[in-house]
């Protein structure tokens, strides 16, 4: 058997694991009724059907807590110790529409299907990214097969996962937006519109798409997603009431978890070190609005730069598409480290760009690409930050901060190759093999520190 042929056997085998893990996983969360982020979403959509406010404070008291999700019972607590009783839900009406009819179904099978949805949809973005970006791979299922496996076992999967997130269901529809937008072939900017409209109408910090369409003068996409997210916003209005737009609106007013340790944004970053939270909410220092609102200047800025002029070229278009997403997370007020999926598309230029250059990639590159990746895996505990102090500079608590910032150095650093990409590097496809190698390493010790966390104790030396 050759070294080739080995290693695929040891990437199916990882691959099985993976699947394996999460399957144990999933039925331990159903049986013993973990509490996840989806008791949330699935709460609002069964008091929807018992006539309750959609965003009415839940019963946790039937629900079991482990080290990562106890902290939304201090949320709860929190949140109604300000005379409100709400949940801790902050998504928009129109994602608990589309949730209702989980809200039919008892708690366990609702669970069930939709981790068998995420898990369906993570594969799926994964695919049009690697179809897309890997074309000159002949062994084409093998090749989704690695990345899917380096996808799957970082951290953001695992947080998506395990806590019932949106995010693969957000990262999907992005992924779709991207592949029908392309300047290859004949566009669809009408249906990419549509479902960026819908994902408007879930996730409003994804107008930073809608701004990089707006510069490119994409007139069809950018009316038919205003028009896409002004009509599921009105057909949640009419099925959901006044009401659920009311609450949601006031639950915004009261969120003051920013500087927790799974916000990866800079306003987190900048609230974990000039803000406090005390009885009355959070305090945040003046200088803070002032830099957070001075990036973001910059960063809208310099996408306008990036995309005033009408882009032809396929490897510019990604270059530009892929920066707007990567600052989307850095402005968002919340950006969560299961958003992290996002980030695939860069990584994955970037890992496309080593497999092609081979040996002629400088070393120090080559260990600062898996550092970064290694760092957005970091698998930690979630931390809630209460008080500026310089201990919020470490890695615990801004470690997914530092791994955003250290992608955007080195996608500005691999600009012109990126650009100047050619994917007539066929004869090179074999350097996929150790490229892979290196990544695992970077996210393996991650997802297995995550394993023995879940199923026996909170990982110590990240927690």
């Amino acid at each position: 058997m050759t070294w080739k042929n080995s290693l695929r056997c040891l990437v199916a085998l990882y691959f099985l694991l993976i699947m394996v893990t999460y399957g144990i996983y999933v039925y331990h969360m159903i049986e013993k009724k973990v509490v996840t982020d989806f008791v949330m979403f699935y709460s609002a959509a069964h008091y929807f059907w018992v006539g309750k406010a959609l965003y009415g404070g839940i019963d946790w008291s039937q629900y079991k807590f482990t080290d990562s999700t106890s902290i939304l019972l201090p949320f709860a607590k929190e949140i109604a110790s300000l005379g409100y009783n709400f949940s801790c839900n902050l998504n928009p009406p129109f994602f608990i529409l589309l949730t209702l009819p989980l809200g039919l179904l008892s708690y366990k099978t609702a669970l069930f299907f939709w981790e068998v949805f995420s898990f369906f949809l993570t594969l799926g973005g994964v695919w049009i990214l690697y179809k897309r970006l890997f074309t000159f791979c002949s062994e084409k299922f093998f090749g989704f097969i690695v990345l899917s496996s380096i996808f799957l076992a970082s951290m953001p999967s695992q947080i998506n996962m395990t806590l019932g997130q949106n995010g693969m269901l957000i990262f999907f529809l992005v992924m779709l937006i991207w592949a029908w937008t392309r300047p290859e072939g004949e566009p669809h900017d009408l249906k990419a519109g549509i479902f960026l409209g819908v994902c408007l109408a879930m996730k409003y910090f994804l107008g930073l798409i809608w701004l990089f369409f707006l510069f490119q003068r994409r007139w069809k996409l950018v009316f038919s997603a205003i028009l896409s997210f002004l009509v599921c916003n009105a057909i949640a209005y009419a099925v959901l009431g006044k009401a659920a737009f009311v609450q949601h609106m006031e639950i915004l007013h009261v969120v003051d978890w920013f500087a927790s340790s799974w916000n990866a944004s800079l306003y987190g970053f900048l609230i974990r070190l000039g803000g406090y939270v005390d009885g009355t909410g959070l305090h945040v220092a003046w200088w803070v609005s002032l830099i957070y609102y001075g990036f973001c200047i910059f960063f809208i800025g310099y996408q306008w730069v990036l995309s005033a002029k009408k882009i032809t070229e396929v490897t510019r278009y990604d270059y530009v598409f892929s920066y707007v997403l990567l600052s989307a997370l850095l402005i968002c007020p919340l950006g969560w480290v299961y958003y992290f999926g996002f980030l695939m598309m860069p990584l994955m230029l970037i890992f496309r760009l080593f497999v092609a250059q081979g040996a002629y990639v400088k070393l120090p590159m080559i260990f600062i690409f898996v550092f970064t990746l290694g760092l957005l895996s970091l698998p930690t505990k979630i931390v809630v930050v209460s008080m500026a102090t310089l201990l919020n500079f470490s890695f615990t608590l801004s470690a997914y901060f530092y791994g955003l910032m250290l992608l955007l150095g080195v996608w500005i650093y691999f600009k012109k190759p990126l650009l100047t990409f050619n994917s007539d590097c066929s004869g090179k496809q074999w350097l996929l093999f150790p490229w892979t190698l290196l990544s695992y390493l970077a996210v393996s010790l991650g997802f297995y520190m995550l394993v023995y966390g879940a199923f026996f104790k909170t990982p110590k030396p990240w927690s």
